[in-house]
């Protein structure tokens, strides 16, 4: 028998079922849901021409070259995109690595009181004649990298620099004695190991530095597009579906290959079908589902590379009135295209391979 508290009850559950169901309906969280993606740089300091040759020298003191694999460092000493050659020519770039030698500077015994123990193994404080010992170890390195083009100085650009010291710290040792003897016996190996990371590391910051002025370096990054969590809602699966496909469709890309407009052409239909479904001017849900949809259009054309699109729907979200900053940030974007494009005459994308601007 259904008495009138149940029926209360009942009617109750009913209309707050009722009111959170349309709650959902007229509500979207919209979340950022980031992806990695990597393209090619272009130049910040282009060289004319813009894809060249160049050779490189690396110049060491003989106690660091007896020490380090010089072929290796050849190897990584490069310009990333362009085309290093053994027969420079008469206009060819020069890369030369001048490196120094490692000098230790002092050699520092550091002490502190070990801690003394009961029986038990706990600790009761410090022991004065439990010593441990240890030594910070300081040394200094000199390297530079400079970059010539018809005899003159295109670059000069110091990696280490003598007046900096760098330090390093040995393990600790219960007695000075023993420490003594390991700084006897390890010194010329640490020496050593310290000119080789420092070689390698010389290196490294070259390479990264001339590819950065003059190359077309791999670079990684990471980026959001928007997706939403809104069970409830109708549009929750797809909308999500969506975001996926469109983050492995930009994660995709690489240095060489771009993303292609056939590849996302669904996607572009998608979210264009979002603005033409969700149409209502003051219902939550939809104005943040069309916010979700042309934020995300803006960031394909981002990375089809086609400024004029990514206005275009810069300039609605502005119109649709949620989160009204973004359309700034997207327009910004699409300048930052355009001028990067605009700055040559070659290079109108950031994925390419170099080597097809070689005659082999």
């Amino acid at each position: 028998m259904t008495t009138p508290a149940m029926k209360k009850l009942v009617l109750s559950l009913l209309i707050i079922l009722f009111v959170v169901n349309g709650f959902a309906q007229n509500n979207v969280n919209v979340d950022n849901y980031r992806f990695n993606f990597t393209y090619r740089a272009l130049p910040s300091k282009p060289l004319a021409p813009m894809f060249f040759y160049y050779g490189t020298r690396i110049n060491v003191p003989n106690s660091v070259a007896r020490v380090i694999d010089m072929d290796a460092l050849y190897d990584q000493l490069r310009i990333e995109g362009q085309r290093r050659t053994d027969d420079a020519k008469p206009g060819d770039v020069a890369v030369n690595l001048d490196m120094g030698f490692v000098e230790i500077v002092s050699s520092d015994v550091k002490e502190r009181e070990g801690d003394s123990k009961d029986k038990d193994g706990q600790k009761r404080g410090r022991d004065k004649d439990n010593k441990y010992y240890w030594m910070v170890i300081t040394y200094t390195f000199e390297s530079k990298v400079v970059v010539t083009k018809n005899g003159k100085n295109i670059e000069y650009y110091p990696l280490y620099y003598r007046i900096n010291t760098l330090t390093y710290q040995t393990r600790e040792f219960s007695s000075r004695r023993d420490l003594s003897e390991y700084w006897k016996n390890n010194r010329e190996n640490l020496k050593e190991a310290f000119a080789r990371d420092l070689a390698t590391s010389s290196v490294n910051r070259a390479t990264a530095r001339i590819s950065s002025l003059y190359g077309f370096p791999t670079t990684k990054s990471s980026d959001i597009i928007k997706t939403i969590n809104e069970k409830k809602h109708p549009e929750n699966t797809p909308f999500r579906a969506a975001g996926d496909d469109l983050k492995s469709k930009l994660e995709m890309m690489n240095a060489n290959t771009p993303m292609m407009e056939e590849d996302v052409a669904g996607l572009i239909d998608y979210y264009m079908g979002i603005l033409d479904r969700y149409t209502d001017p003051k219902l939550n849900a939809d104005i943040r589902l069309r916010y979700a949809a042309l934020y995300n259009l803006c960031k394909i054309y981002l990375y089809l590379e086609q400024p004029e699109n990514i206005k275009q729907y810069a300039d609605l979200i502005l119109e649709n009135g949620y989160d009204k900053g973004d359309s700034k940030k997207m327009n910004e974007a699409a300048q930052k295209l355009t001028g990067l494009f605009n700055s040559s005459n070659i290079i109108k994308t950031r994925h390419f391979d170099p080597d097809i601007f070689f005659e082999d």
